[in-house]
């Protein structure tokens, strides 16, 4: 990739989480737990996307997303517990952030990745497009966090996507 459309696909992606953090730090008083946890993610996504990715090596990158779909998983299964939402949705987004797991395991089959994060990607998009949507009486903040585990999951699709090489040539070189 172009190295002027990879730092503009980088300054895209520092801009969303760094807004999602500033967000979610704002929102901890609504829903603390989920809140808390969702932000400990974003700070960790944040570190990896500008200053660990430096050292290249694909475990940052899938305990980034392992990370990730810990807290997809534990905030369904909160707002499920909790009688929140519909039950169908939380099943979804569980087994898009399943397929999250699944692919952060398999980070050298870029190919087969490649479609498997960006439907878990949409899925993600779409679920919370469709809680926005479904619970209008939000302010900008509250709507905003409703979209931070795509934030955080695009955000690491990107730095996937982009450094794969790097990220793959210091793989071969460990061995």
């Amino acid at each position: 990739m172009e190295k002027k459309k990879q730092n503009v696909f980088l300054m895209i992606m520092g801009v969303l989480i760094l807004a999602a953090i500033v967000i979610t730090a704002c929102s901890i008083s609504q829903s603390p737990v989920l809140c808390s946890l969702a932000l400990l993610v974003l700070v960790f996504v944040a570190l990896y996307g500008f200053v660990l990715y430096k050292k290249p090596h694909g475990n940052l990158l899938k305990l980034a997303m392992l990370l990730f779909a810990g807290i997809y998983i534990t905030s369904a299964i909160i707002v499920a517990s909790e009688g929140n939402g519909i039950v169908a949705l939380n099943v979804i987004g569980t087994l898009a952030a399943s397929a999250v797991v699944y692919g952060a395991g398999r980070l050298d089959r870029i190919e087969q990745n490649k479609y498997i994060f960006i439907i878990a990607d949409v899925i993600f998009f779409a679920l919370e497009l469709f809680s926005a949507i479904t619970w209008p009486n939000r302010n900008f903040v509250e709507t905003f966090v409703l979209f931070n585990h795509f934030i955080i999951f695009n955000t690491l699709v990107i730095a996937y996507f982009i450094r794969y090489k790097e990220h793959k040539e210091a793989g071969v070189s460990d061995k």
